[in-house]
């Protein structure tokens, strides 16, 4: 099989860096800081299939991986922040908008117990639908408002 003696070789190349708790430790702090476990994988020339693998057949890297993905979901969460506040005369708010969904979609799936969908008091159901209302302010536009419906994607002008 063509893809067999790569898997070894990515085998082999995981237990020479799992012998060394520093370089998983420097992988952790790459990945809670928002690099890809793909592009380490890529890195290193391990195959990602191989690499996940490696991390998921031990309970310490398995939950050390966890811990990363919940410190990333902080940071996008965070980066949140600066694109909404964006006064640039060339902000692009339907641009903008899609960055900031896309790095809470990821806060949402890493990091469950703080960026996951919530339960409703009255039964347990999802909180879905809810309106949030944004307002892009530029100095030198008319403010625009934007009501997005979470979990639709849409946003539609409110003004």
């Amino acid at each position: 099989m063509p893809g067999q003696p790569m898997t070894r070789r990515s085998r082999f190349i995981l237990e020479e860096l799992g012998a060394t708790p520093e370089w998983w430790e420097i992988a952790l702090d790459r990945i809670a800081s928002g690099d890809s476990p793909k592009d380490i994988a890529d890195e290193y020339c391990i195959v990602f299939g191989a690499f996940m693998r490696w991390i998921s057949g031990d309970e310490e890297r398995s939950k050390g991986y966890a811990e990363a993905l919940r410190i990333a979901a902080e940071g996008r969460a965070h980066e949140c922040i600066p694109i909404a506040d964006n006064e640039a005369e060339t902000a692009d708010t339907q641009r903008d908008k899609l960055r900031i969904d896309t790095r809470l979609r990821l806060a949402s799936k890493w990091d469950r117990g703080r960026y996951g969908e919530k339960e409703a008091a009255n039964g347990g159901t999802p909180l879905r639908d809810a309106k949030i209302e944004i307002v892009f302010v530029s100095a030198n536009r008319e403010p625009q408002q934007l009501e997005h419906v979470v979990g639709s994607g849409k946003a539609e002008d409110a003004s």
